[in-house]
């Protein structure tokens, strides 16, 4: 079994065992960031060879920041170090490979996804519902509570990222 299929496999059973969150009010950002690490692992990015740093940057405040800091102690993307950043404009996303855009600042994905638009960005949505109106993938908490996430192909294709199947594969929907 490939590594990246064994920690989707992984991530997956966790969220489904354990559930995201019980509520809007607890959000569980290990899940989050185990996820974004799976969306990582499991979409190419042009132009990676002689890259030494992977970007995340998180729009605004967020506890996913701290998780993604611990993560970032101890793993890589593929050959890549692992560099958070806190951004707070649209311009800033720019030199990011994924952008995180927590639900109180979703109203920016619009202007973060024209800054990117030929860039290649992976803009995530922590709201449901914004695949195809900027991101390319949102998380979505199903009836159980438990975390999933949608992906736009047309999204990523648009800003030149290549998906592998295992990640379509878990996605709830795929657009």
């Amino acid at each position: 079994m490939q590594t990246g299929v064994r920690i989707l496999f992984f991530a997956s059973a966790f969220l489904l065992f354990t559930g995201a969150y019980s509520s809007y009010q607890e959000v569980n950002y290990k899940s989050y960031t185990l996820l974004l690490h799976s969306f990582a692992k499991n979409i190419e990015w042009p132009g990676e060879t002689g890259k030494t740093t992977f970007v995340y940057g998180v729009f605004g405040n967020s506890k996913i920041i701290a998780e993604l800091n611990t993560l970032a102690e101890t793993r890589k993307v593929r050959h890549m170090s692992i560099e958070v950043r806190k951004i707070n404009t649209a311009a800033e996303s720019e030199g990011c490979d994924i952008v995180f855009v927590p639900a109180s600042r979703s109203s920016a994905i619009k202007e973060i996804s024209n800054v990117t638009v030929t860039k290649p960005v992976l803009l995530v949505s922590e709201r449901s519902g914004y695949c195809g109106k900027g991101a390319a993938i949102c998380f979505t908490i199903d009836d159980s509570g438990v975390l999933r996430f949608d992906i736009s192909v047309t999204e990523c294709n648009r800003h030149r990222l290549k998906v592998k199947p295992q990640l379509l594969q878990i996605a709830d929907r795929v657009y």
